[in-house]
């Protein structure tokens, strides 16, 4: 595999495990966080609902308190003087005080006197289609702290045919708070659809409250009081794809479990933390992208592309010589170039020391032949040097050392004839031998 594709998949190998990392930190730490926010909501808006309920429960008993605390109250109580019904109990008072029952009840459980309406409607409703009446003497409705009168009063919840309904009983009492107990008063709000509406515009939460009395119960309900019996927690949680649901069981005045609170929160906190996560990992995964960009361009722009030039620049030297070698001449000061150059001047010292190289063997050989041509001539003028010595030992050799002068003596007139003889024979014999010799000589030579 070339340099260039191990740096893209080591490139690639990076950019994706940091982009896994990423994910990861992102899904597996930073998203809960969002969810964790969002049950936090969903938890508190179920518990902003039941501050409300407790709020309007509070604010009912207040409403009681004002009315059972009151001597013309507690004196209707044990006379039933009509007056007191003709001043206060008019058809305007349930409207006034926003109350759908109110009930005045004495300490044998008799209803002294009472109303209830339908407060939309305004329609007159049955007593005794409430639960509230008739009452035993012994019933919880009517049972108060006799050692702490003023206190005694109770509020709460509870189911009516017309649905969930706020209660709040008190003892009637004199202004002062004492006794003894007269009877006890007892109001009432029927939570009807205009009641949830304003609960709702006012916590802003997405709420029902359902009595656990209704037959046939919805699978929804059986599933979530199941859940909520089988729980330690006060509350249960159940996740929608775009909503984040809470349950809780709400008591009634009697102490029973008799409404299950039902919210809904849209997941809009997960909505944007979703977002969020995605845009983090879009900006992170371009942000890889383009240092992997950047990366590779510097990388092949500082190393890959010198290199490949090197390489290139070897390659050619071997298929076509280093005496045809082009100095590469790289334009760096950096290792790469530092490595370019010293290889240029390597291959120029070798061009060089080869060029010595051939010099010195061409050198050697012309040594070498002209050696052996003159061991050859050497060889073939040893017999001929031979010859001519032996020819020139007979030339020294040869007769005729007197010859001239006896050819001078011969010229002479005084010599006696006796004596010419002699010197003309030896003249003679000494021709004929330097005749002979002469072409004994020549002889030899035409032979070598």
């Amino acid at each position: 595999m070339s340099l260039k594709g191990k740096v893209v998949i080591t490139l690639i190998v990076v950019i994706t495990f940091y982009a896994t990392f990423n994910y990861f930190i992102l899904n597996r730490l930073i998203y809960p966080t969002f969810s964790a926010l969002e049950e936090h909501a969903a938890i508190a808006n179920l518990a902003r609902v039941e501050e409300t309920l407790k709020n309007e429960l509070q604010h009912l008993s207040t409403i009681n308190k004002d009315w059972a605390h009151w001597d013309d109250t507690y004196a209707f109580a044990l006379t039933g003087d009509p007056s007191y019904i003709a001043a206060n109990l008019t058809n305007s008072t349930l409207f006034t005080l926003n109350l759908n029952v109110m009930l005045f009840i004495n300490t044998r459980g008799e209803l002294i006197w009472g109303a209830a309406i339908d407060l939309v409607s305004e329609q007159t409703l049955p007593l005794n289609t409430l639960p509230v009446q008739p009452l035993e003497p012994d019933s919880r409705l009517l049972q108060h702290d006799l050692q702490r009168l003023d206190q005694s009063g109770y509020s709460g919840l509870i189911a009516t045919r017309y649905g969930p309904m706020l209660i709040s009983g008190q003892p009637m009492l004199t202004n002062e708070g004492t006794g003894p107990i007269a009877g006890t008063m007892i109001i009432g709000r029927i939570l009807n659809e205009p009641v949830l509406a304003a609960y709702h515009d006012r916590t802003k939460v997405d709420f029902l409250l359902t009595p656990l009395s209704n037959k046939p119960m919805s699978a929804h309900i059986q599933a979530e009081t199941m859940a909520l019996a089988a729980s330690e927690e006060p509350f249960v949680l159940h996740d929608a794809p775009q909503t984040l649901h809470a349950s809780n069981v709400l008591k009634d005045v009697y102490g029973a479990p008799a409404f299950l609170l039902h919210t809904s929160t849209p997941k809009d906190i997960t909505a944007i933390g979703a977002r969020t996560v995605h845009a983090a990992l879009l900006a992170l995964l371009v942000a890889g992208l383009i240092d992997l960009i950047v990366i590779w361009l510097l990388l092949n722009r500082f190393f890959i592309h010198p290199l490949a030039l090197l390489k290139n620049h070897i390659l050619a030297i071997r298929a076509h010589g280093v005496e045809k070698a082009i100095p590469l001449r790289l334009q760096r000061r950096d290792e790469i170039g530092v490595l370019s150059n010293e290889f240029d001047t390597m291959v120029h010292e070798l061009t060089s020391t080869r060029r010595q190289l051939l010099d010195q063997s061409f050198k050697a050989g012309m040594a070498e032949t002209t050696a052996g041509m003159l061991h050859n001539l050497r060889n073939a003028l040893v017999p001929l040097t031979y010859q001519l010595d032996e020819m020139t030992e007979a030339c020294m050799n040869a007769p005729g050392t007197h010859l001239e002068q006896a050819l001078d003596q011969l010229a002479a007139p005084e010599v006696a004839a006796e004596r010419r003889v002699k010197l003309a024979d030896y003249a003679k014999l000494t021709t004929r031998q330097l005749i002979d010799l002469r072409t004994e000589l020549a002889d030899q030579l035409s032979a070598a």
